[in-house]
């Protein structure tokens, strides 16, 4: 990844405030999302996660904050972005899962999935994001988090 993207982000569900303490460190976890981490969805996004939550009557959407994101980013839009993923297999069910923790050492700071991306993917196995559920950015390292 060569160059930094600048975010624009909301997360609910955690207070109305960054508390660095509740972002801990990424653990894969044999599943498509890791342990760890801290979610949000753009802030301007037609399918983030409110409208997911207000959609599936789930989550806790009282509180949020909104805040800038500045890092490398993988932006999944399409399947060609999905083999930019770097994959490990769960040996004893035979899945593919990404590999955060690969991810996080090869310098990639958050994970975008927009709303094309989590349209394609949504049943492109074996190598899927099924789970995901909207428009989501996955934020590994917390340095680039700037508050508004």
């Amino acid at each position: 990844m060569e160059s930094k993207t600048e975010l624009s982000l909301i997360t609910y569900g955690l207070g109305n405030e960054l508390k660095q303490e509740l972002i801990n460190d990424i653990i894969n976890c044999n599943f498509v999302k890791p342990k760890g981490g801290l979610w949000a969805s753009p802030v301007n996004s037609s399918h983030g996660w409110k409208k997911w939550c207000d959609e599936e009557d789930f989550g806790d959407t009282l509180s949020s904050f909104t805040f800038r994101y500045i890092g490398s980013v993988l932006k999944i839009d399409s399947l060609r972005d999905l083999e930019q993923i770097p994959w490990t297999r769960d040996e004893w069910i035979q899945a593919l899962y990404p590999d955060f923790e690969l991810m996080v050492q090869l310098g990639i700071d958050a994970m975008w999935l927009t709303v094309e991306g989590e349209n394609v993917t949504r049943h492109s196995g074996p190598k899927t994001l099924y789970g995901w559920d909207c428009e989501s950015v996955l934020i590994m390292n917390p340095s680039g988090i700037m508050q508004k």
